[in-house]
């Protein structure tokens, strides 16, 4: 029994989809995290599941296969219980299996696709069975009943069918699904970090090159912070796309895994996302929203992106020609009456709260032009800086433009000085003009202080710039060919625009202190010293997240030390064989009597015993097999004429042949299995 169990489990692993080379001792680690992600994903499904992610099909498909066999084994193995209480437990899981289908997606027909399922179920739990019983037919009982219980469930079904469900399902799993997903707020703080940091997988892609997987843009800075603002055309495309590099456009593929998100994870500039069941809208710069609902485990899309990789020559070549999508906004920030400075009232007289600064491009000569509401022609935007909380930063911009020979240039000096003297930590002091103050101050913060400061600064001295939140490319599965992100990963970069190549990212962060670095127990300060030697020699022209580290063995934690999944497997071994051993020993010390096993025997070779059957109608029955009879005998005997008896010599096996005549080869097996060579204990 247990040989064909695994036979038909493995069958129905392999008709799911599954490689069969998965099911190989191996591989079991690919295959305890495979189903652990399809699994996760099940509270949030809809069916048919018509995703990407193969995982997730196969883990749908398998369970019901692998149901199917638990109900075969319910109805037909052989072992203790009446039919009746096995028929019982099968047909539930037949409901089962029939029942969640039909509970996602309505058939055309479902009163009658139900009616057709009752009248099965009612067959295959005994109305065909039933035999004449003093005359009486109880079989067209039966069936007559079971009609007339149909047609009254064809007339009150539809009138229950109500347009609220009796029990929110959905609601409740949905709350245990939401538990279990990370969410993040993109936008800037500057407080200590309080992002998900216990290494959960999030989202898996697969792509040919890695990237930064852009949630969305904080293109507006607001005196204080960088936020998120969508344009007003948000279908409106920013960024040239170089017919140079055709192997800058590619299509990637995302599975998402324990993440909750209303923005799509994609990379550089979205063309357009397909393969998913969720609207999706465009949220400006390549960046697109989720209409209706967030994404959610098991939800799987593709991408096609555009993703410069420009050489630092490219760069370098690419001149100071902006078109005009790139001299408004992304040249601007805004300076509210809060951090004007006491010398700079003037343009913030009659209420007004706030002032925008725009800044001249890259080799300009002009100065900083304001748009204040309700003041004309007023043209004091250095005034303004120069009295503003932000004087500093305004004279370091000026000071590394003058001495930058380009746009790259400068974007190197800018994240050279924003890193000159900075130590990464994630619980930084708290001021009200957070980045001026990390600058020329604290010097202490994490990627949000570093990619701001960057970005404000390049702003200023007139190179296009925007921060970029999402997460780094995360760890190369080699074995899947996918990137896997953790939660560890969530970062923040900057991305400066450059003609004829579009946005293109840097990332100021040192890289000594990469967006997985955790506390350590000792305050939460993994503070480290930007300007060390190693990090100076780790610094690229432009951001590249091509080295990936490898992954970490299938369902390891990343900072377990390794061999996670391997270990867990173990471990559910040795518990399993614990509970065994434990049983064993039990039965041991509980021997089973020979009459119970007697009874055991003939149930599970398929000949039931019937109540008015005796010890010696039995012995009677097996006369024209003496041997086998003598077994009988002996179990006779020493229950009621208190005879220690021996049963002779092939007495055991000669019953054994008596239970498998007829049956044919299953029938010898199952022998076997009901009267083993040797006593059972209980």
């Amino acid at each position: 029994l247990g040989v064909l169990t695994v036979v038909a489990s493995v069958a129905a692993l392999t008709a799911a989809g599954i490689p069969l080379r998965f099911v190989g001792w191996r591989n079991w680690g690919l295959l305890v995290d495979g189903a652990g992600g399809g699994l996760s994903a099940l509270p949030s499904l809809n069916v048919p599941y018509r995703g990407l992610d193969d995982w997730v099909r196969w883990i749908v498909l398998a369970g019901a296969g692998l149901l199917g066999v638990l109900a075969a084994l319910l109805a037909f193995a052989p072992g203790r219980g009446t039919g009746a209480r096995r028929r019982a437990a099968a047909a539930l899981t037949l409901g089962v299996l029939y029942g969640l289908p039909v509970i996602e997606r309505n058939p055309d027909s479902p009163f009658l696709s139900g009616a057709g399922f009752a009248f099965l179920l009612a067959l295959f739990l005994g109305a065909g069975r039933l035999t004449a019983v003093r005359g009486v037919r109880p079989r067209a009982i039966a069936y007559g009943g079971g009609l007339l219980a149909l047609l009254l469930a064809a007339v009150l079904a539809p009138r229950l069918d109500g347009s609220a469900p009796w029990v929110d399902y959905r609601g409740i799993t949905g709350d245990l699904a939401e538990r279990n997903q990370a969410v993040f707020n993109w936008n800037h703080s500057y407080s200590p970090l309080t992002w998900p940091r216990d290494g959960r997988e999030l989202i898996r892609v697969k792509a040919d090159e890695p990237a930064y997987w852009k949630a969305t843009i904080l293109g507006r800075f607001d005196g204080v912070r960088w936020l998120e603002q969508p344009p007003n055309d948000t279908s409106a495309v920013d960024t040239p796309m170089s017919a140079a590099h055709p192997e800058w456009n590619e299509q990637i593929e995302v599975t998402v895994r324990g993440l909750r998100s209303e923005q799509f994870l994609t990379a550089g500039f979205t063309k357009a996302i397909g393969g998913v069941s969720v609207p999706a809208v465009p949220a400006g710069s390549g960046t697109y929203r989720t209409g209706g609902r967030p994404l959610r485990p098991g939800d799987t899309y593709t991408a096609e992106v555009y993703t410069p990789r420009p050489t630092p020559a490219e760069l370098s070549g690419a001149g100071t020609d902006y078109p005009d999508y790139v001299l408004g906004e992304p040249l601007s920030i805004e300076l509210p009456e809060s951090v004007g400075g006491p010398e700079a009232d003037e343009p913030f007289r009659n209420g007004v709260e706030q002032t925008t600064i725009f800044f001249p491009p890259f080799g300009s000569d002009a100065s900083p032009a304001t748009v204040i509401p309700g003041v004309r022609n007023f043209r004091g935007g250095e005034e303004l800086l120069a009295a503003s909380g932000y004087s500093r930063m305004w004279a370091l911009a000026q000071q590394l433009r003058a001495q930058a020979s380009s746009p790259l240039d400068l974007a190197r000096r800018v994240r050279q000085r924003v890193q000159q003297g900075a130590r990464y930590t994630e619980r930084p002091e708290e001021r009200a003009i957070p980045l001026e103050s990390f600058l020329f101050d604290t010097k202490a913060g994490y990627c949000q202080q570093f990619s701001g400061a960057m970005a404000l600064l390049l702003r200023m001295a007139g190179v296009p710039a925007r921060v970029a939140s999402g997460f780094t490319s995360g760890s190369y599965d080699t074995r899947k060919g996918q990137y896997i992100v953790r939660d560890l990963d969530a970062h923040s970069w900057v991305e400066a625009f450059f003609p004829g190549i579009g946005w293109v990212t840097f990332d100021p962060t040192p890289t000594v202190a990469p967006p997985t670095a955790q506390d350590t127990g000792d305050g939460g300060d993994d503070a480290v010293d930007s300007e060390s030697e190693d990090n100076a020699q780790a610094r690229a022209d432009v951001a590249e997240p091509a080295a990936a580290t490898p992954a970490a063995p299938a369902g390891e934690d990343p900072r377990s030390g390794g061999h996670g999944g391997v270990v867990l497997l173990l471990a559910g071994l040795l518990v399993v064989g614990a509970l065994g051993a434990g049983a064993w020993g039990w039965r041991r010390r509980n021997p089973l009597s020979a009459l119970d096993e007697l009874r055991r025997a003939l149930a599970r070779s398929g000949r039931p015993v019937p109540p008015e059957l005796t010890l010696q109608g039995l012995e009677q029955t097996l006369s024209g097999a003496p041997t086998a009879a003598a077994y009988v005998r002996a179990i006779r005997l020493g229950r009621y004429a208190g005879e220690d008896v021996q049963p002779a010599p092939g007495a055991r096996g000669a019953l054994r042949t008596e239970l498998a005549a007829g049956r044919g080869l299953s029938g010898r097996i199952r022998s076997w299995y009901a009267l083993p060579p040797r006593r059972r204990s209980r």
